[in-house]
């Protein structure tokens, strides 16, 4: 009977563990991760369900919310490619950060997780364009960014919110030129996003005149109403309070169930209660 409630009292510990492991987000290795893992370190390329590398792709099983899915590849090969980056080669003067890399991201939300200095911010830019990968390709939605690099970059929403680029822009004059670059911006959803993210008082001020949250929030409020087919997010929650912290995850919980759109995260951890279409981890 001692021996029993010994084992009982362990496995509610480990429960316990895991239950705290969800609560802020993390995702829980799954079996497989670890030899998978030595697959993909070269390349720091891993996607759930596929990991393509130049030798090939390989599968692995990590069902990221659905416990019973049992083939996670055909539900891969079935799901639209809106987001294709084959070979992507990237060395800064110090070091090669991808070499060789590639991966497909369908709709929903993609997390790209990695420490500080794994390249998540640099892998953003790269996708969106405006960093020149050293070889490789990217097509978004059918575009070829190489072969129409103006189409392409509709195609996408990226926004460096480090950028002091648009600081003298007025912030309504900001979500003005959005409006015009995105075809399918949606003005009833921006209406939405300037009252979730309290922004009235804001929008007839220059960016530099505002604080690191609030100008934070003048680049998602674009991003969520963009309508563009790949939107590319780094670290959404930095600067932000706790109420715009909730409203942005709301906004990700939508973008989650969208079956048109890839939205690609790029943070230290997975965001709490939002579904996760696939996972690449940098770094590992």
């Amino acid at each position: 009977q001692a021996a029993g409630s010994r084992r009982q009292a362990a496995g509610s510990r480990r429960q316990a563990a895991g239950d705290r492991r969800d609560a802020i987000g993390h995702l829980p290795l799954a079996p497989g991760d670890r030899s998978d893992r030595r697959n993909t370190r070269k390349n720091h390329d891993r996607v759930q369900g596929t990991v393509t590398s130049p030798r090939g792709r390989h599968s692995y099983n990590r069902p990221m919310h659905d416990v019973d899915q049992a083939n996670p590849i055909d539900r891969a090969v079935a799901t639209p490619v809106l987001l294709k980056a084959e070979a992507l080669y990237f060395r800064y003067p110090q070091r090669d950060l991808f070499a060789g890399w590639s991966a497909l991201i369908g709709p929903g939300v993609t997390l790209v997780r990695g420490d500080e200095s794994s390249g998540k911010t640099t892998l953003l830019r790269l996708l969106s364009g405006v960093l020149a990968a050293d070889r490789g390709h990217l097509q978004a939605n059918g575009v070829v960014l190489d072969e129409q690099p103006a189409a392409y970059r509709q195609q996408v929403f990226w926004a460096d919110p480090r950028s002091d680029l648009h600081d003298q822009v007025v912030a309504a004059d900001y979500l003005e030129s959005q409006r015009r670059l995105y075809a399918r911006f949606d003005e009833q959803r921006l209406a939405t996003l300037v009252e979730g993210f309290a922004l009235a008082p804001h929008l007839d001020k220059p960016l530099y005149m505002l604080s690191t949250g609030s100008k934070r929030k003048v680049w998602l409020a674009a991003a969520f109403a963009a309508g563009a087919t790949i939107t590319l997010l780094d670290e959404p929650f930095a600067g932000l309070d706790k109420g715009s912290v909730g409203f942005v995850l709301e906004q990700l919980a939508w973008a989650a169930a969208d079956t048109q759109r890839a939205w690609v995260v790029a943070d230290h951890g997975a965001p709490a209660n939002v579904p996760l279409a696939a996972v690449i981890a940098l770094g590992v």
